[in-house]
């Protein structure tokens, strides 16, 4: 039942456990083979970090994955369009830089939103700046309430449940739209960011390094205090519950005993970011494109790509994404990234942002952390950018007890009754 308490506070399980309490699943990278009535268990890559003191050839290496990845990736579309959604963040305007550079030619992007969103504004600079086609999809609440209350929603919802997470909406929306306008063929190929910002070291919280902590327990402790703030909270708690404690102590077991130092505490923590949210949230994603039958891969879960910084660069190169986004920007790859800015701060409409305004004064004399809740509860459903939150009603939205993170607070406390429910008649 751990693990599903962990889903419903997370959307995502923990390490290889799952719903069946009999069943485990396969950690990344884990086979079994079974030969001649023997069991052999290993990997076939192993996922542990090796943080280098002083990294080495890690330019010459970037520039080779890239060279070699994206000729692959120019093969790959001589048969094929390859479709990217693109953002205002760095992944995937890195994937559609280096389609452009290497000449791929039969390639073109999408972006999608429910207002004029930063994405909508960066993603237009950079189709005109390299001359490729960028489908605009501008949304609303009518066509996000059609499509996720519909019936294939349901069933996406459902679509290959292996016990270890809710499934994630994704792109859902978008895709659904562009094939029903046949903007997508079966035959093409979806590429998205997914994970550079992680593998980048985007995920791990630096800022908790620079607290005056005496000790290394107490850092650990400071770290999994993060971890259950950040990951373990979709609906948010004043005080924190006998669930939360009993999901961060297994947590603390699994990945941060025996730690000594620095370099293994951070290790830690990107082994339980890895195997746990990126795993089965992050690239689980992608289950969005197999529903559609749609080809897809991730360039930047490379293998090579991954060996690089896993175990060839160091922390420092890590903290902010140094490397990963110094290389880029001195790179400047099609001109598209000195001159374009990254993830600028993001504009509402202008009626919300009034509202807002107008609203907050009110809380000037109540304080930020009452104005923080007001806000999660009674106006977050409509800055949704994908618009999820007409997944539920406005009124179901406001009218449950605790504060919901996001929409997704609801997508996942139904698939956690989903499962409770199938307990109860397995049961009976």
């Amino acid at each position: 039942m751990i693990n599903l308490k962990a889903i419903k506070l997370s959307g995502y399980g923990i390490s290889n456990l799952t719903n069946f309490t009999e069943y485990y699943s396969l950690k990344p990278c884990e086979y079994f083979l079974y030969d001649k009535l023997k069991l052999e268990r290993g990997f076939w890559f192993s996922t542990n970090y090796n943080y280098k003191t002083l990294s080495k050839n890690k330019t010459a290496s970037f520039h080779n994955f890239i060279n070699n990845e994206f000729s692959r990736l120019k093969k790959k579309s001589e048969n094929s369009c390859i479709i990217v959604p693109l953002s205002s963040g760095v992944d995937s305007r890195f994937i559609v830089s280096g389609l452009k550079y290497f000449n791929v030619k039969n390639f073109k992007t999408f972006t999608y939103g429910s207002f004029n969103t930063r994405d909508f504004k960066i993603a237009d600079q950079i189709s005109k700046q390299i001359n490729i086609e960028n489908k605009k999809i501008l949304l609303n609440y009518s066509t996000a309430r059609e499509i996720y209350k519909s019936k294939i929603f349901k069933e996406y919802l459902r679509f290959n449940d292996l016990g270890i997470a809710s499934n994630n909406p994704g792109d859902f929306l978008a895709i659904k739209l562009l094939l029903k306008e046949n903007w997508i063929n079966p035959k093409d190929i979806v590429i998205n960011g997914q994970a550079g910002d992680f593998i980048s070291g985007n995920h791990i919280p630096f800022f908790l390094l620079k607290k005056n902590l005496s000790s290394m327990p107490k850092l650990i402790d400071s770290f999994l205090d993060y971890i259950i703030s950040k990951h373990y909270n979709l609906w948010y708690e004043n005080l924190i519950s006998k669930t939360q404690i009993s999901i961060r102590e297994l947590i603390k077991n699994l990945y941060f005993n025996n730690i000594t130092s620095l370099k293994k505490l951070i290790a830690a923590y990107e082994c339980f970011e890895f195997e746990n949210r990126q795993i089965k949230w992050v690239v689980g994603q992608q289950k969005v494109y197999d529903f559609f039958n749609l080809e897809w891969t991730l360039p930047l879960w490379n293998r090579r790509l991954i060996k690089l910084f896993f175990r060839n660069v160091t922390i420092n190169d890590k903290i902010n994404q140094k490397f990963y986004k110094d290389f880029l920007i001195k790179e400047d790859i099609c001109s598209l990234w000195k001159n374009t800015e990254i993830n600028p701060k993001e504009r509402f409409k202008i009626q919300i942002s009034i509202m807002r305004f107008l609203v907050k004064i009110a809380f000037i004399f109540i304080g930020k952390i009452k104005w923080y809740k007001f806000e999660k509860k009674f106006i977050s459903y409509f800055l949704d950018p994908i618009m999820l939150p007409a997944y539920i009603s406005y009124k179901k939205y406001i009218s449950t007890f605790r504060i919901p993170r996001n929409a997704l607070s609801f997508i996942v406390k139904d698939y956690v009754r989903t499962y409770l429910n199938k307990m109860k008649q397995s049961k009976c």
